[in-house]
């Protein structure tokens, strides 16, 4: 899964438990220019990760983030 903003957020939560999910950043799985789809860019992002070359993005435990989440009330 491509990071985009906080989007990624609630999908990871749901998904982590039921699947191994790498959370990437864009800037390394920037698939070639030109005629950019996200058909494209997804198959671009499944070939990256079957060679096991999508690095991934460090996502601290389940715990931490949600010491993360209660600390940040009241900050927006």
């Amino acid at each position: 899964m491509e990071s985009t903003g906080k989007y990624w957020i609630p999908v990871f939560n749901v998904l982590e438990d039921s699947c191994h999910v790498i959370v990437a950043n864009p800037k390394y799985v920037r698939s070639i220019k030109g005629q950019k789809t996200d058909d494209k860019d997804s198959a671009w992002i499944v070939d990256l990760f079957k060679f096991d070359i999508v690095p991934s993005s460090y996502i601290p435990d389940k715990e931490i983030r949600m010491l993360r989440d209660y600390s940040d009330i009241g900050r927006n």
